[in-house]
């Protein structure tokens, strides 16, 4: 059974160009988390698109947003720690 839900809008937002990394906010039975998903835009004539493909000039991008990424998470977890220990006590 998945008790999980998910926030609807990116809690962490991380651009390089075309390149986005949002960070979505999840509660699980440990406590909150954030899970990321990469997106890369382009344009189609007048529309905007979306795709989950990368060519190989984004992978250095997708990698500096992923460090970044890492960061928000660390730093995330640890204020998630925080408000728990202060809840216990």
């Amino acid at each position: 059974m998945n008790n999980q839900t998910t926030t609807s809008t990116p809690e962490v937002k991380l651009f390089d160009g075309s390149i986005k990394l949002g960070g979505f906010r999840n509660r699980g039975e440990k406590g909150d988390f954030l899970s990321f998903v990469p997106q890369r835009s382009y344009q189609e004539g007048e529309e905007v698109k979306y795709s989950s493909s990368f060519s190989g000039d984004d992978l250095l991008k997708l990698a500096r947003l992923c460090q970044k990424a890492y960061d928000e998470h660390k730093a995330f977890q640890s204020s998630e720690y925080l408000k728990r220990q202060s809840t216990e006590v």
